[in-house]
């Protein structure tokens, strides 16, 4: 009949397009697909259920109907196969999940670091414009001084004055020397220009130059310079600059009496068979506390403030000199002396020209290192005094700080108003001044190498109690908390730099007079 033969056209179909399904869930298996393989049991099965049931139709197959039980088994093949599928989904999900939160901490952790990296630099920078505007301000105050005074009183300056006048510009010039110095470093603009040089000469020219300026500070200058040195590749002018700056920081930091050691040595790698050129200079100063050892050397480094005093006061020679001497494949060290003092040492390969015996001797242009040493060819006197003044009824002041120029000048104003000054370069030495004599007044740097200025005003508070002794802060920091400070810890007084002999010498007659 036409209906039998409508199921049969039907039929035909159906199980055509199972074929084809298994045929292509069977190329999709074939290529990887899992999901792929449980759909073709499936559909293999509902073919054979199909087939089951068709002949079944025909009366060929006397046993029951199996097609829904056939796509029962389909249902729950695509069922465990969905259920697999969104199993993968959610776990790759999490997977990228925990990874996009791994890298949103990630991005954080960079972005702290580079803000704390801004942070730093920001600080950093602050501090240095402030030092810059400390150490501006110190020679800022032998310039004006002489100069207020000469405008005030319409006479010449004096050779006094003008020595005054002289120190403060060359303390201002060395300043920007060093800042010039520093951008080119850090530019990367500084290059060696190395020269077949003789080492021995180069040394004893060194000696005999620096001689001079030691025996004006009364510091021994002891050297050891072996008779033989080889001739060697270096830059002479930067190498120069290096041994003078650190000659110079050890005689600011030697008092009268004591002693600098300039040691010259070779010595070779026996491993390498390398021979290095070792320079070191040992003063008996004071010494760097363990604290500020670590950051002597790093360029910038003004966190502490203390940390300056055992340098160039800026803070910036011992970071171009070790720039320097890295440029040279070398390194610079610190390490305290075997009493008391410093001993700083500078270690660089040789480098032999073709003439391993000869070479030029270097004798350039030391403007510059003069400009430094100036400052320290003096040393403050125990005390300034004058022969035109009965002095037994004058009052006494004691100075205390590290800067020598700044004995000279405030000693030159106090003796001139007819007063005696009693002067320190540390707090341990005023300390010790005080055991023997009573000033009637102190006048006192803020920032100290041994301690802070405040430390310096409690401590005599505590220990002077029952004689009070007013205490006049001089700083160069013009921030209004410094002089809080000073002034909450007991100060007299705070007079910010650069300031005239005029302030000093009303602020200094305020201060004995509420005292008497």
């Amino acid at each position: 009949s036409s209906n039998a033969w409508l199921i049969k056209l039907f039929a035909f179909f159906a199980f055509s397009i199972l074929l084809i399904l298994i045929v292509l869930m069977t190329r999709a298996r074939l290529g990887g697909n899992r999901a792929a393989g449980y759909f073709l049991l499936a559909v293999v099965a509902l073919t054979m259920a199909g087939l089951h049931d068709f002949l079944h139709s025909l009366h060929i197959f006397r046993t029951r109907l199996i097609l829904p039980y056939a796509f029962s088994f389909v249902l729950a093949a695509m069922a465990f196969v969905l259920s697999r599928r969104y199993a993968r989904a959610l776990k790759l999900s999490e997977e990228l999940l925990q990874s996009m939160e791994s890298l949103v901490h990630t991005r954080t952790s960079e972005l702290q670091e580079a803000n704390s990296k801004l942070q730093k630099a920001a600080h950093e920078k602050d501090t240095f414009f402030r030092i810059v505007a400390h150490e501006l301000r110190t020679p800022l105050t032998f310039l004006m001084g002489p100069l207020q005074n000469a405008m005030r009183t319409g006479q010449s300056i004096s050779n006094h004055d003008a020595g005054d006048l002289l120190q403060g510009a060359r303390r201002i010039l060395r300043l920007l020397n060093q800042l010039l110095d520093i951008q080119r470093i850090t530019a990367g603009k500084t290059r060696l220009e190395p020269r077949l040089i003789s080492l021995r000469a180069f040394m004893l020219n060194i000696s005999a130059y620096f001689t001079p300026y030691a025996r004006g500070a009364q510091v021994e200058f002891i050297t050891h310079i072996p008779d033989y040195l080889p001739a060697a590749l270096f830059d002479p002018e930067k190498l120069d600059r290096c041994i003078l700056n650190l000659l110079s920081n050890a005689l600011k930091f030697t008092p009268a009496g004591g002693s600098i050691t300039f040691n010259v040595s070779t010595i070779r790698d026996a491993d390498t068979e390398t021979e290095y050129l070792r320079v070191a200079v040992t003063d008996s100063g004071m010494g760097v506390p363990e604290e500020h050892r670590r950051e002597l050397f790093q360029s910038f480094s003004f966190s502490n403030k203390s940390l300056r005093n055992w340098s160039d006061g800026s803070g910036l020679g011992l970071s171009i000199v070790r720039e320097y001497i890295e440029l040279h494949k070398g390194f610079v060290r610190f390490e305290p002396a075997d009493r008391r003092g410093s001993r700083f040492y500078f270690q660089i390969p040789i480098l032999r020209g073709d003439d391993s015996t000869h070479g030029d001797t270097y004798t350039g242009n030391r403007e510059r290192t003069a400009i430094e040493l100036a400052e320290f060819a003096e040393e403050p006197g125990e005390t300034h005094s004058d022969t035109a003044v009965d002095r037994a009824h004058v009052a006494s002041i004691l100075v205390v700080d590290d800067e020598q120029l700044i004995h000279k000048y405030l000693g030159r104003i106090l003796v001139q108003a007819g007063y005696t000054v009693i002067s320190a370069l540390t707090i341990e030495d005023a300390l010790t001044r005080l055991k023997t004599q009573t000033p009637r007044l102190i006048i006192s740097d803020f920032v100290l190498p041994d301690q802070t200025g405040i430390e310096f005003i409690q401590h005599i508070h505590n220990v002077y109690t029952h004689n009070h002794i007013p205490i006049i802060m001089i700083t160069a920091d013009a921030h209004r908390e410094v002089a809080e400070q000073a002034m909450s810890a007991g100060a007299y007084a705070v007079l910010i730099k650069p300031f005239s002999d005029v302030e000093l010498l009303n602020l200094v007659h305020r201060a004995i007079h509420v005292r008497t």
